[in-house]
């Protein structure tokens, strides 16, 4: 597609599972699907945000898209190239185009290294500038990320940092490379409520700043809505919807992303109503079941959801729903 900087097509990530020496399941080998036949497409200046539960695969997806683990099959192009046939110095020189905002920014910061040093480490890596030039760059992107004056930040270690104050860090040692692409995985959930809008502000910031295009994993679904143009919704290492941000909080097709908005708080403590609620456990990624994964628990699935996997088709507009019942559920709703 013209203006796409990233395209996924059956992307599929299979875990191997390994059974000690007391396993009834000795001999079998068995397979976490993670991710079974996802496809999207990023447009160049987009945020496109990954939802579902814990486990539907959205971090999995986002790993194997830059390539941190490998996918067992697909093809994911980056900016035109096929990403998965490049090797290795290649996949070095793209992987300046591709950085990450880990999760945890107590754990994504080496304790040795001081706040300059992690920040410099990429300008290294990629061979950018010379030692004056990229202290340069590095005292510039403290101020661009807000802690300033960065003469006072540099040479200090994060352990002299809050939560807010590293995952700023972070932040900065992800643009140091200039990447085209970053991976934001939970970028605020392990902050301070006060915090959290100051990062995500502080990201949309500097993606018109440096023209970046995000790929975002959260949960919070107010934060997906801030900051997302398109989502994509997971479940069980499917995807299920797929569509503008606007559309799928406003017009949810499937069942699942139904039973996702719903469970959303209001203000008075109480939850949405009008849509059912969903009853059960999630099944086993080792053995999903048949059909639509989502059977087991749609309050709406009949026989043919059972046997029948449902394809993602557009109903209008570029928003897509796996579900072999949109147009019945949106007259019952």
């Amino acid at each position: 597609m013209p203006g796409a900087l990233v395209e996924v097509q059956d992307l599929k990530k299979y875990f191997q599972v390994e059974h000690g020496p007391l396993s009834t399941h000795r001999g079998k080998a068995e397979f976490v699907h993670a991710i079974d036949n996802v496809s999207f497409t990023i447009e160049k200046g987009q945020t496109f945000s990954l939802v579902g539960e814990t486990g539907s695969g959205k971090t999995t997806t986002a790993r194997c898209v830059i390539r941190l683990i490998e996918p067992t099959s697909g093809r994911i192009s980056f900016d035109g190239s096929d990403l998965l046939a490049v090797n290795k110095n290649e996949l070095l020189k793209t992987r300046r185009n591709m950085q990450m905002i880990f999760q945890d920014p107590y754990a994504s910061l080496n304790p040795r290294m001081t706040v300059g040093d992690t920040i410099e480490l990429p300008l290294r890596i990629h061979h950018i500038g010379d030692p004056r030039e990229r202290r340069s760059i590095v005292m510039d992107l403290l101020d661009k990320v807000g802690l300033t004056p960065s003469s006072q930040y540099v040479n200090r270690n994060p352990h002299e940092f809050s939560g807010g104050q590293r995952q700023r860090i972070g932040i900065a040692r992800a643009l140091a490379s200039k990447p085209k692409l970053i991976v934001a995985d939970e970028p605020v959930s392990a902050l301070d409520v006060s915090v959290r809008g100051q990062i995500l502000n502080l990201l949309q910031d500097l993606k018109k700043d440096f023209g970046l295009t995000y790929l975002l994993i959260a949960h919070d679904l107010s934060v997906v809505r801030y900051m997302s143009d398109a989502i994509g919704v997971m479940y069980l290492g499917k995807l299920m919807e797929l569509g503008p941000s606007e559309s799928i909080f406003e017009d949810p097709l499937h069942p699942y992303t139904q039973a996702l908005l719903a469970s959303v708080p209001l203000a008075s403590g109480a939850m949405k109503k009008g849509r059912p609620k969903l009853k059960g456990d999630l099944p086993s990624p080792i053995s999903p079941p048949s059909g639509c994964r989502f059977h087991t628990l749609c309050p709406w699935a009949q026989e043919r959801c059972a046997k029948e996997e449902p394809a993602l088709i557009d109903h209008g507009k570029g928003h897509y729903a796996a579900c072999h019942f949109v147009n019945e559920i949106r007259q019952k709703l």
